[in-house]
């Protein structure tokens, strides 16, 4: 694939350059119109007062005659039998009258403890005791706090764990530590050869541009 050139001034957010500008070819397409006719056919073309569906008529494709019957991949009680079938296996497994983490409210998702530091208002609903999102830091989930995070797990609630680039060996996505990782790369590389060559993609534009350190 070939990258087009827009210029330096393009790669860092500026207009490319008139120099590398290619006359964009005009393209024509065939547009059929739609018959008067047909359109007003369409707006004709109801269900009968019964609720059936009439065929279309033969200038929009159809037969003119008959009705169009609607059909299923599935038996008509399929949703019925479904919930039915949930429903035992529900109580099969003695569900409704299990008691734990996983079916009582927790106490800190209540406003009284919004202070606490591990809780992160999400919204402000009247009336309403999920207003406030458990929000534990990764060493809190580490050290104490992972019964406390299997309960709001448990019950489909969302977590929010932050500060998780803490406690991972020399991992971080910030930009000043990616900088310095790149130009130990290019250090050691300088060493080998005079001279790097550090070929990139711009995005936004699908150009390839070549760097020397």
């Amino acid at each position: 694939m070939q990258y087009p050139d827009r210029g330096k001034a393009y790669l860092h957010g500026g207009d490319p350059d008139p120099k590398y500008l290619q006359p964009v070819q005009s393209m024509e397409f065939n547009v059929e119109r739609i018959p008067k006719n047909c359109e007003i056919l369409q707006s004709n073309w109801r269900c009968n007062e019964d609720g059936s569906i009439p065929c279309p008529p033969k200038e929009l494709g159809g037969c003119g005659s008959g009705l169009l019957e609607l059909k299923s991949m599935f038996p008509e009680n399929w949703v019925s039998e479904l919930e039915k079938k949930a429903e035992e296996v529900y109580e099969s497994y003695e569900l409704q009258g299990m008691s734990g983490p996983s079916r009582q409210q927790c106490s800190c998702s209540s406003s009284v403890h919004f202070r606490e530091k591990n809780l992160l208002k999400a919204a402000s609903r009247e009336d309403s005791d999920d207003n406030y999102l458990y929000y534990p830091t990764a060493e809190d989930v580490q050290h104490g706090e992972l019964e406390h995070f299997q309960k709001h797990w448990i019950r489909g609630e969302p977590v929010v764990v932050k500060n998780t680039l803490e406690i991972t060996t020399g991992l971080s996505w910030e930009p000043m530590v990616m900088w310095r990782a790149f130009r130990e790369v290019i250090r050691k590389k300088k060493m080998l050869s005079a001279e790097l060559t550090v070929t990139s993609i711009d995005c936004l534009d699908w150009c390839e541009v070549s760097y020397l350190f």
